[in-house]
């Protein structure tokens, strides 16, 4: 059987959509809940796999994924070192003691995608 021409491109389109939705839902996954400082490290670590592999920089601002913490780039200053070492000092804004132990700050996720590629281009973590 012999597929014409406009079928192929539909079935293509079709295979890229699910890609594309594919590709989002791992970020727009975090908007549906309340987040940690280590959701925002895994976004964090998505992110910058993405970046590299693709080699963007933050000047390809359609097309680069950066993570936002209160607004201020974490994309390559987050890891899960300066992460833990800052909870084992307690002295962070990742959580606080409370009379139950400690327990960790929530975040909420926000998503912005690119206009040219459709793809998730900006997460950004607030505290309310």
């Amino acid at each position: 059987m012999v597929l014409l021409d406009g079928t192929t491109a539909q079935i293509q389109q079709q295979i890229d959509q699910n890609e594309l939705t594919a590709f989002n839902n791992n970020f727009y996954a975090y908007t549906a809940k309340e987040c940690t400082i280590y959701d925002v490290l895994s976004v964090v670590n998505m992110a910058k796999s993405f970046n590299e592999q693709e080699e963007y920089s933050n000047t390809d601002t359609e097309y680069y994924i950066n993570v936002t913490l209160d607004g201020t780039s974490v994309v390559n200053s987050l890891n899960v070192q300066n992460v833990d070492s800052s909870i084992k000092a307690e002295s962070n804004n990742y959580g606080k003691r409370t009379s139950a132990g400690f327990e960790l700050t929530k975040y909420y996720a926000e998503i912005e995608t690119s206009t040219v590629t459709g793809r998730v281009r900006l997460v950004r973590f607030t505290t309310s």
